[in-house]
Parts: C-alpha cells; structure tokens; sequence
C-alpha cells in the first residue's frame, strides 16, 4: 500500500512538472500553489464527509497536494529571496500605501501618485 500511494505521487509530480514545467522562484507563489491543492482536498473531504463526493475524488486531491509539496521541497534550494515592497521616501515595508508618509507603493517599489 505505501508503495502504491508513494507510486502515485511522483506520477502526479512527473505529470504536474511536464504540463507546467515552470514553478515560482519565490516562497510565497511556491507555497500557494500547495494552499490551493490543499483547499481543494478539504473541499473534497467536505463533499465526501456529507456525501456529495467519492472517496477517489478525494484522494485524489491529497495525491495532488502531496505532489505539489514534493515539488515545493524540491525547488526550495532555488526559492529567491524575496521581501514586499518598500516605501522609496521612509524605507518601511507597505503593501499598498506606507502609513507613516502616506505614500502609494506600486508592486514594483517606487511610487505612485
């Protein structure tokens, strides 16, 4: 049985990697990708849980999720680092505004008017 489901999972790694042979350089992208297969199977075991949905479709998304986190564990020497944006006039991290100066900080770190 271990080795079947461990069978699975690199199938799905190998089929996940030739259809999108790309993968995020950075940690946040890289460990969404995973977040999103992960929601996918709680959305599977809700729907088998209240019988909407079949034990196959739900091992099938943690096939999918356990890939996906092979993948990510695969890739991490690569991952860049990466921080969020900054304010260009007082250097503190802002998602979309600085707070303190007020600034707009467009995703590129500069501003914006």
């Amino acid at each position: 049985m271990r080795e079947h489901v461990i069978e699975l999972v690199f199938d799905e790694l190998r089929r996940a990697e030739q259809k999108f042979p790309g993968f995020p350089d950075d940690p946040v992208h890289a460990a969404g990708i995973i977040g999103e297969e992960s929601g996918e199977l709680m959305q599977a075991a809700l729907d088998y849980y209240y019988g909407r949905g079949t034990l196959e479709q739900m091992r099938a998304e943690a096939v999918q999720t356990a890939a996906m986190a092979f993948r990510f564990l695969l890739c991490a020497p690569q991952l860049t680092e990466q921080t969020a944006p900054q304010c260009q006039l007082c250097g503190l991290e802002a998602a979309t505004r600085c707070e303190r100066c007020t600034t707009a900080v467009n995703t590129h770190g500069g501003e914006d008017a």
